[in-house]
């Protein structure tokens, strides 16, 4: 199963994808997520502490609709050819 992946920085840390593979069906959001915080350089914390939501300061879109809108969450079962779009927000100052 292919994921193709957007982000607004590098999903690696030193380097970026974009696409993932799982060689079985019945991925969920999450594990993707912990699939990419575990590749990464930087092991960025997408989930809060109990793994059970987005941590605060990420937004993230499945086929161009927004998380909130899907009843299970990180827990979203994803398809073949999902495209899943993960954005940090980016606080700005002045």
């Amino acid at each position: 199963m292919k994921l193709l992946l957007e982000s607004n920085f590098m999903l690696l840390g030193n380097r970026d994808i974009d696409s993932i593979e799982f060689e079985t069906d019945g991925v969920t959001l999450k594990m993707v997520l912990e699939k990419i915080a575990s590749l990464s350089s930087n092991s960025p914390e997408f989930l809060n502490r109990e793994g059970t939501e987005l941590a605060i300061g990420w937004n993230i879109e499945i086929n161009g609709r927004s998380l909130d809108l899907y009843n299970d969450g990180v827990n979203t079962l994803l398809k073949d050819g999902d495209r899943v779009l993960i954005r940090l927000d980016l606080l700005g100052g002045g």
